[in-house]
């Protein structure tokens, strides 16, 4: 599993009694199993959206992907949503793998997500992912990241 970071750039957690972990410098709660949220400014520089990348998702993607960063799905996801259907499960060809996502607005939050699930490899795709998430009504799009 990977861990990120406290927000101060702290990696000591200390373990409190009611099984929580604080910060070692900052004294905030942290919890770092949590996944990324970056805001993505979208062509016209005043609509955006939320790229959320999930646990799942960044360590599939920094084991079967190596070389692709944070930045990069950041990038894609602009090409992507040009594209996306919302409250939809769809996937498409990125960096020899199948990468899957879902965009939706989130009504807790007040915002339009575009939230990350899996990166597969071409030849093992399948709906049941390892974790047991089982992937519904799935959708290919092509979408053309040379632009």
């Amino acid at each position: 599993m990977r861990f990120i970071d406290c927000t101060c750039g702290n990696t000591k957690y200390e373990v409190l009694r009611n099984g929580r972990l604080e910060c070692t410098q900052c004294q905030r709660w942290v919890n770092p199993f949590s996944g990324e949220h970056h805001k993505v400014i979208k062509a016209d520089g005043f609509h955006y959206f939320w790229a959320i990348l999930t646990p799942h998702f960044i360590e599939r993607m920094e084991d079967r992907v190596p070389e692709a960063e944070t930045d990069d799905i950041v990038k894609a996801s602009l090409q992507i949503e040009k594209v996306a259907k919302r409250n939809k499960f769809q996937c498409t060809n990125w960096k020899d793998h199948h990468l899957i996502w879902k965009y939706r607005f989130n009504e807790r939050k007040k915002r339009l997500e575009m939230e990350f699930i899996s990166v597969v490899p071409l030849g093992k795709f399948t709906t049941r992912l390892h974790n047991g998430y089982v992937i519904k009504d799935m959708e290919y799009v092509e979408v053309e990241f040379n632009e």
